[in-house]
């Protein structure tokens, strides 16, 4: 299977929930958006959508709006899919991480205006490398009522998508892509950065 790319965005916990998760996956000729949720109502929803869509190696990134919520849910990941918690990761062939991102933090590092919103910067990472065509996922979204509960979920699956490209991009770049922030284990997080990058910069090949 496809090395995968996986961002959750958390919102309740156990029956009372509102996740929402999108995966990429890395092909030959590129990266691609595989696959999304725009809701996951339980915990143990999330956990058997990962079961079938996280794969067998990638990165899995999580933010949640609570440190201790995502931090349990975590640990439940980590031993039903056996996912290594790790503080760094760099491209390797049949890595397995989880890791913590802020969808604020990963929105920065790819605007230069702090005023676009999610989406449009989601739009923008089709001008990076790796690159990434977000707009099925746009489309999809804005084919959502403008009012109600099902809207809410729009901004949850617009931060699982940074999510989802933040794991992409700290994998693909490694140590020198990323920065390690926070003081303990139980609240650290990658923060994606941009750097100078030669033309053409790829994954080294194995």
């Amino acid at each position: 299977m496809a090395t995968t790319f996986v961002g959750i965005e958390l919102v309740g916990e156990n029956s009372r929930a509102r996740h929402a998760a999108v995966v990429l996956q890395r092909r030959r000729n590129g990266v691609e958006l595989s696959h999304w949720s725009c809701r996951i109502n339980t915990d143990r929803e999330l956990l058997e959508y990962l079961a079938v869509n996280a794969g067998s190696s990638g990165v899995i990134a999580v933010h949640g709006q609570g440190n201790d919520s995502s931090e349990l849910f975590m640990q439940r990941i980590w031993r039903v899919l056996d996912y290594r918690l790790l503080f760094a990761i760099a491209p390797r062939h049949r890595t397995r991480a989880l890791v913590r991102v802020s969808p604020p933090e990963v929105q920065r590092a790819f605007s230069s205006n702090p005023e676009m919103p999610p989406i449009g910067v989601l739009e923008s990472v089709r001008g990076l490398a790796p690159a990434v065509d977000f707009l099925p996922l746009a489309q999809c979204l804005n084919r959502l009522p403008t009012k109600g509960n099902i809207y809410q979920q729009v901004d949850i699956t617009v931060r699982a998508a940074l999510c989802a490209y933040a794991a992409l991009w700290c994998w693909w770049h490694g140590p020198a892509g990323y920065d390690v922030l926070g003081q303990t284990a139980d609240d650290y997080r990658l923060a994606p950065r941009l750097m100078d990058m030669e033309q053409g910069y790829d994954v080294p090949r194995r």
